[in-house]
């Protein structure tokens, strides 16, 4: 899991860690590109410490992002080159939370999820992200 602040500052800094390919998806996405960009960042941190490599394993690519499905308040990513997980994401308030999982294998409320992450929005307000 990774929870990522939504900072316009770090708007030009996540845009050079995507690939071309991801740039072209979050074009498709109903978010500005700061949330996109956030999203993507968050989905990759959160597959990274699925797989215990943190951004030690280079090149950044491998934990590429191939497509996202947006089914609000859900957001779904599929990776290029793990196709046994997905990321399951939320955008709420100034955060977006990433959970990665076994693709097919997770049985929970997701709606259960969002709403508890939006009640710990004071929470998290106090947390250096």
């Amino acid at each position: 899991m990774d929870i990522e602040r939504i900072q316009t500052d770090k708007e030009v800094v996540l845009a050079g860690q995507m690939t071309d390919e991801e740039h072209m998806v979050m074009k498709s996405l109903p978010f500005s590109s700061v949330h996109s960009l956030t999203l993507f960042w968050s989905v990759k941190e959160s597959l990274s410490k699925v797989l215990k490599t943190g951004f030690t394993s280079p090149p950044i690519d491998i934990f590429s992002i191939r497509t996202v499905e947006v089914a609000h308040p859900v957001i779904t990513s599929y990776f290029n080159y793990f196709p046994q997980f997905c990321t399951t994401s939320f955008i709420f308030s100034s955060y977006v939370c990433s959970i990665t999982h076994p693709k097919g294998g997770v049985h929970w409320s997701k709606d259960s999820i969002y709403q508890l992450l939006c009640q710990g929005i004071p929470i998290l307000d106090g947390i250096n992200t």
